[in-house]
Parts: C-alpha cells; structure tokens; sequence
C-alpha cells in the first residue's frame, strides 16, 4: 500500500519530498479526492503523478489520473479535478443549464463536447453514446428513478443483467452533470448498491451480432487500425462462424484453398468432435491472399498473438469503425463475430439444423434457443409448398 501523507501541497513541499523509500501519496488540503503520487523508480529517479479519487455509483473508489508534475502544477492539478467534476461548468453546457426543458440527448451530446474539448475525459463520446438513447425525447428534469430501474430491467432481459450494470453508471454520470449545471436537484439514476442487478439465469439472453452496416464499416477500416494478422483473424471469423480458440489453433495442413473448406481438430473444439466446414468466399479471399504473403507451413495465425488476443485491439476496430462496445443489445467481443456469421446464415437460409453443424454446437436445440427468434415463422409459407 502506499504511504499516505496529509501535508499543506504546494509546489515547494512537493519537490522537498525528492526521491522516497516507497510510493507516497501526498493529498491536497484543498480538493477533495485529489492527491499525487510520487513513485520511486529503479534507476533512482521519480514519477510524480496527479491523481482525482472518484466514487463510482456501486460506492467502489476509482482513480483518474489527471497529469503529471511539473507539467501540471498545483493550481493546474485542482483546476482539472475540478473541471472533471464539473464544479466549474463551460461552453454550451452552460447555456443548457438555463434551459430547464432540455432534453437527455441534447444535454448529453453537449455535455461530451465540452468535457471532450478539456482532454480530461477521452471517453466522454463513448459514454454519450451508450446513454442518449436512454430516454431520447424526454426533458432531463421529468426523468425518475423508475424509469431509469425500468430501463436498467429492460437492459437485462434483452442482454444481461452485467451489461445493465455497466450501462447505468454512465447514465448516473451524465445526469451528475446536469445536477451540477442546476438543471435537476437529484440525480435519479444514484441508485447505489441496490441497483446492481442480479443475474437472471432464468431468462434467455440473445446474442448480439452486427448488422451488414456495422460489418461494412469495419472491414472497410481493419487494415488500417489493426496488425494484419488481426484483420484477416476478424474476416475468417465472420466468414466462418469459427471460435477464437479454433482460428488460433488453425494449421494450414487442415485448409483446403482448393474447396474452400477449414478442419478443426478434435484437440481444439468445444466438443471434442473434429469439424470440416466451408468458408465464404470474402474469408477464401483472405486466407489465399494470406498463403501467399506469409507460405503455408505452421499455423495460419502465427504472428503477434501468442495464443491470446488483447481485447485492446478489438476496441481499436470498433472505434476505428464507430461500432459501438456496450449497447442496450449487448456488449461486443471477439464472440460477436461467430454470432453474427450464424444470424446472418439463419436468416438466409431459416435452416438451424445447418447451422447447429456449422458452429459444431453439441445439438439443434442449443441453435434453437439462440438464433430461432430470427427465423422466418411463416408457416402459411412452408405449408403452401406442399400443393
């Protein structure tokens, strides 16, 4: 734990402090939550970090950090932690804050362009986001706690309970904002500890696939925004319905160029069973122009990865793409890739029992439960075939 010292911070004090036995924690006698954390480094030297101690809506501590010394002195550390907060209230969102019949999207989408314009908070878009579809055409001040625990609900039977969770925070930080800018009294989405919501095992939750628009946009941007190896990862993904694991394992003894088709031994499925499945033809694409740069022997996905793939550079695709991570329909992963392959394939063909075999699931009524709501239910149809 570092050492924690209370002393009057001022620039002086801080440099007398010099090089410490062990991290210390210096707090400001001004700022609440503000301190800055002298780290003693190997070579004898220091870095000298400002950090802003928040408290997130489940009551759990989080650091921000703000900067480091002498970059940000002092009075340039308290003017950020208090920018941050939004106890000093800029730009337009000030004007807002004169408008008591603004609404969550208009409040939300200039309350991220001025903490953006700071460079304090570089996921403030992010955050806008996920929440401004919350409750779009209502004014911010007719919000309730019940309609933010009814939103949080429908979040949860649509997805998960977790990414309820994680999306509610963001709408208690927006409307913190608004509080601060004299808009509300209270903020309605405070719900603390009582608003984590369970699990809810009880209930399906759907999976969350992109749409041909979002696809488009990604691939038109992997190459750009991530390694090679990653972006043709990504194209065989989608154009095989393949596991994370599978694709990683991939040797291209077991890719026939010729048929178009990919084996995944026994050793690397889920289910122990070996799989033979064709590809699409965009991932065919990938995989020849891949053989070529890089030969045929070994693995197809041998370079950069280690056998593990950094959430890090999913983001940089989805960013680059402007796919948004966390949504009301679920969050995004390398999974979404293999989900996206089998909705598309069901709603093309309405034949889960194809599909079953594809994504090598242990049986048809695992497909059923994820994918049935997306095929054609036109039984008028299907027994009009029969005349």
């Amino acid at each position: 734990m570092p050492r924690a010292v209370s002393n009057k911070l001022t620039d002086a004090v801080i440099r007398r402090i010099g090089v410490p036995e062990k991290v210390t924690e210096v707090r400001d006698h001004i700022v609440t939550g503000l301190l800055i954390r002298i780290h003693p480094t190997a070579a004898g030297n220091v870095t000298r970090n400002w950090k802003l101690i928040e408290k997130t809506a489940d009551g759990k501590r989080r650091p921000v950090t703000l900067g480091s010394f002498p970059e940000l002195d002092c009075a340039a550390a308290r003017a950020a932690a208090r920018e941050l907060r939004g106890e000093i209230v800029t730009g337009e969102t000030e004007m807002l804050s004169a408008a008591q019949d603004v609404s969550l999207h208009a409040f939300t989408e200039q309350w991220a362009e001025d903490v953006t314009a700071t460079g304090k908070l570089k996921t403030a878009h992010k955050i806008a986001r996920a929440v401004r579809g919350a409750f779009p055409d209502v004014k911010v001040r007719e919000i309730t706690t019940a309609m933010v625990e009814g939103w949080q609900t429908d979040i949860a039977k649509r997805t998960s309970a977790s990414n309820a969770n994680k999306l509610v925070p963001y709408l208690t930080g927006v409307l913190n904002a608004a509080r601060r800018a004299g808009i509300i009294d209270k903020n309605p989405a405070q719900l603390g500890k009582r608003g984590q919501m369970d699990k809810l095992p009880e209930r399906f939750k759907p999976a969350r696939y992109f749409t041909p628009e979002e696809w488009a946009a990604m691939d038109a941007t992997l190459d750009a925004s991530v390694p090679d190896w990653f972006a043709d990862l990504c194209r065989v993904a989608i154009g095989s319905g393949a596991r994370l694991g599978e694709l990683l394992a991939l040797e291209w003894r077991n890719v026939d160029l010729d048929r178009g088709t990919v084996t995944f031994e026994a050793a690397t499925t889920k289910d122990s069973e070996p799989r033979t499945v064709p590809i699409s033809r965009g991932a065919l694409r990938v995989l020849k122009a891949r053989s070529k740069r890089h030969g045929t022997d070994g693995k197809v996905f041998h370079d950069g990865h280690n056998g593990a793939v950094s959430s890090r550079l999913m983001d940089r695709a989805l960013d680059a793409a402007g796919v948004e991570k966390i949504t009301a329909d679920g969050t995004v992963s390398f999974k979404t890739f293999r989900t996206t392959f089998a909705s598309w394939v069901v709603q093309r063909t309405n034949n889960l029992l194809v599909v079953s075999k594809l994504l090598g699931h242990s049986g048809i009524a695992l497909t059923a439960k994820h994918y049935a709501h997306l095929a054609d239910g036109d039984e008028a149809a299907a027994v009009a075939t029969l005349d």
